[in-house]
């Protein structure tokens, strides 16, 4: 046996982690695979008209500290980055006298998630204590 030392870097995007810098006796440390998180969605159910839904979205959105990424007023939706690790897409439609908002999130390429993945949940939540 060969005694080889070794230094492992995972690049995450733009982030350098540095995990460990050991000896080893031959061979190959396995790398832990992260958990997978499938996407995750939520309908949320508004007596508001679809516009005054897209706006009241909006804006609590930049509350919940998502970067708004793209949006269309007319088409009442939008997308934003959440805790930089989060993807969050929201299509609002009308329903009756109100609106559905149907919200979908999904872990960015390239990222870990450290606890839950419950941004989509808490977001929904968050929208209905308001109404």
């Amino acid at each position: 046996m060969q005694l080889l030392k070794t230094k492992l870097i995972i690049v995450l995007g733009v982030e350098v982690i540095i995990i460990a810098s050991s000896l080893l006796w031959g061979g190959c440390i396995p790398l832990p695979q992260p958990p997978h998180y499938p996407p995750q969605t939520a309908l949320v159910h508004m007596t508001m008209d679809p516009a005054m839904t897209y706006r009241y979205v909006y804006a609590n959105m930049v509350q919940f500290g998502g970067t708004i990424t793209s949006h269309d007023e007319q088409m009442h939706a939008l997308s934003a980055e959440v805790h930089n690790a989060v993807t969050m897409r929201v299509l609002i439609q009308p329903e009756g006298t109100g609106s559905q908002i149907a919200i979908y999130g999904s872990i960015m390429p390239n990222k870990v998630v450290v606890g839950d993945f419950d941004e989509v949940s808490t977001f929904a939540t968050l929208l209905q204590g308001g109404h």
